[in-house]
């Protein structure tokens, strides 16, 4: 249970669950207006504008797990496909092979090594998850985060997340932002661990089927509904 509980936190950032999807705008838009935007707006406003509304977009991800020692706890790595409204596919690869995949009412959480199956419904909770970040809403994001622009030593930005509401799934996010692109998010729970997920080979307004956002149990496998 603990382990679906940081697959639904972490996995579903990219899924906007009724609200827009979202990447980031092209390098050459925000070089044009990088000054504007520092002096003329909020931090919330900020990450707003940098925010592109798409159709869908595929990329792959490296997550990492660090503990309160700083010691690495868990690595992996995997695909995702997103598409506009609240649809997902997340997948692992071994050694934990794992699937998540949405359709934005309904959620199934797939376990190989398990042979077992999670179905949940979706519901306005994981509107407190990191997906709500990339919807680019200005009024969302203000009434669920306190958003603030942390300064880098490096080129680009960093927007630090904190969530309003004490039943967040997470305590701080750091969305980073290299040459006009989302590179990292850095998620940080209550137990003092921090989760590292930097996304590779993004494509944007890739054409997918609807089929890929729904799941059928292979014979043999349990399945577990919650509610």
């Amino acid at each position: 249970m603990k382990q679906f509980k940081r697959a639904l936190s972490v996995m579903v950032f990219p899924c906007a669950l009724g609200v827009s999807m979202a990447v980031f705008a092209d390098k050459a838009t925000v070089e044009r207006s990088a000054k504007v935007v520092s002096k003329t707006m909020s931090a919330s406003e900020s990450l707003a504008f940098h925010l592109k509304p798409v159709t869908s977009f595929t990329a792959n991800f490296h997550q990492k797990v660090i503990d309160e020692d700083k010691q690495v706890v868990e690595t992996l790595s995997g695909e995702m496909s997103v598409k506009q409204p609240g649809k997902l596919h997340w997948t692992t690869n071994k050694p934990f092979s794992q699937t998540l995949v949405t359709d934005g009412k309904q959620l199934w959480f797939y376990d190989e090594d398990l042979k077992q199956v999670t179905v949940k419904k979706v519901v306005s909770s994981l509107m407190q998850s990191p997906a709500l970040i990339l919807s680019g809403d200005i009024k969302s994001l203000n009434k669920n985060f306190k958003v603030k622009e942390v300064a880098q030593k490096s080129s680009g930005k960093n927007f630090s997340l904190t969530p309003l509401k004490d039943n967040s799934m997470f305590e701080t996010l750091n969305l980073i932002l290299k040459d006009g692109k989302v590179s990292q998010l850095i998620i940080r729970d209550a137990l003092q661990q921090k989760t590292i997920i930097t996304l590779s080979n993004v494509k944007q307004n890739v054409k997918l089927n609807n089929t890929l956002f729904s799941f059928k149990a292979p014979k043999g496998v349990k399945v577990v509904k919650q509610d």
